[in-house]
């Protein structure tokens, strides 16, 4: 018989649960948890399917690169919104 390959949703799954028990061993387990969940919800379940189609990365690197893109997304955000409110108080 020849070996199977876990689906992407597999080892996604099994990515997210290492994640989590590594978070809950570290020291300020309440916030870090609370940041996973966010990053987990609120950019790697959105972009799943996108994910998904990636072959050429591991899971982890896949999810790393997402919430860099996230991150940088939110960045420009701030930077806009501080622009604006340096315009009104000036």
């Amino acid at each position: 018989m020849g070996r199977i390959t876990p689906s992407f949703r597999q080892r996604y799954m099994e990515t997210i649960r290492v994640l989590r028990k590594e978070t809950l061993s570290m020291n300020e387990k309440r916030k870090n948890r609370k940041v996973l969940g966010n990053i987990i919800m609120e950019y790697w379940e959105r972009d799943y399917a996108a994910m998904s189609n990636s072959e050429s990365v591991s899971t982890l690197d896949i999810l790393n690169l997402m919430a860099s893109i996230a991150t940088k997304r939110e960045i420009e955000k701030l930077k806009e919104r501080l622009t604006r409110l340096e315009g009104i108080i000036h």
